[in-house]
């Protein structure tokens, strides 16, 4: 049975992250990249978020018993659907966290410049893969459309 069945990961990930980093658990491959996890979402049953250290900028599903977690032998790959496409997974383990399939948002850390870049990318991911629920618009106003796949890599190129 998995922890994430209930409780959102949020705040244990960011806590334990932040330990380990001060601690030299994890490198500070990128100093300039904050230890931040921007908040997990549900995901058809599962929690999709993202995790962000100075090493690693990853998008992160873990079991919450819903429809897009699938076990694979640790080190391997899958894909998800998603909406705006597939994203692929690879399977780790984590012996506080438990297993867990991450995936890099971004191919090379050192093209993520600074906090903001990170945080901006890690909404962006998460945002597109998972839109958030629309807020009840007042009556005779529109509301905005889901960042699409082509806008996340757009802004991930620094065009608007």
């Amino acid at each position: 049975m998995s922890l994430w069945l209930e409780q959102n990961p949020t705040a244990l990930l960011a806590e334990e992250w932040s330990r380990r980093v001060a601690s030299g658990m994890e490198p500070r491959t990128y100093p300039a990249l904050p230890v931040a996890v921007p908040g997990f979402r549900r995901c058809r049953g599962d929690w999709l978020g993202v995790v962000i250290t100075p090493a690693r900028l990853e998008l992160w599903l873990l079991d919450g018993g819903g429809e897009l977690w699938g076990r694979i032998p640790l080190g391997q790959k899958r894909f998800v659907s998603f909406p705006a496409g597939d994203v692929g997974l690879v399977a780790g383990y984590d012996p506080l966290f438990g297993a867990y399939q991450a995936a890099p948002v971004v191919p090379d850390l050192a093209a993520v410049p600074d906090a903001k870049t990170a945080l901006l990318l890690a909404e962006d991911m998460l945002n597109t893969l998972v839109p958030p629920e629309p807020a009840a618009a007042p009556e005779g106003e529109p509301q905005a459309a889901a960042p699409s796949r082509r806008g996340f890599f757009r802004r991930l190129a620094g065009k608007s």
